[in-house]
């Protein structure tokens, strides 16, 4: 089961406008009880979250970080302190942040290690604009399964930044 960021829990509920794990969870297709054992460990799996957002039309970007607007109709481009990390790095998207954020929580829990959630997102901008770098070293892009090759490069950085 993938893991994410605990914050993401609460800006579901902030969504809803709502605490009330019967309420999340009904939203969610799951259980109340679910929904408190997510909370409880402080971990939701990342495909239900990325289904909700989708049948919500959330920006992922919001839900995984709190910051640019909630809703993709709001404009889904890059904002705040992001749009100033990534102003040299336009290829940056919503594709390749989820396909990180995902690399990084997957490779996390394989090896027991955690993070904290601040660290995690800084973890996730240097990793994409590493895959960028490369990207234009190269001069193409690169697919999801190209990036999960470069990024197995920088486990031991992983690693360390965990520590």
């Amino acid at each position: 089961m993938q893991k994410f960021l605990p914050p993401i829990l609460s800006r579901i509920g902030e969504y809803l406008k709502t605490d009330k794990n019967h309420l999340i969870a009904e939203r969610l297709y799951v259980e109340p009880q679910t929904v408190s054992t997510w909370k409880g460990r402080n971990d939701v799996p990342f495909s239900q979250a990325i289904a909700f957002a989708k049948r919500e039309n959330l920006n992922i970007e919001w839900l995984l970080t709190g910051e640019g607007p909630k809703s993709k109709s709001e404009g889904a481009a890059l904002t705040g302190q992001h749009a100033r990390d990534f102003q040299d790095y336009p290829e940056i998207g919503t594709a390749l942040v989820l396909d990180v954020v995902l690399f990084v929580d997957t490779f996390l829990t394989e090896n027991g290690l955690t993070m904290p959630p601040t660290k995690k997102v800084e973890m996730v901008k240097v990793l994409c604009r590493f895959l960028v770098k490369r990207d234009r070293e190269r001069g193409k892009v690169s697919s999801a399964e190209e990036n999960v090759i470069h990024l197995r490069e920088y486990t031991d950085f992983l690693k360390a930044a965990s520590a």
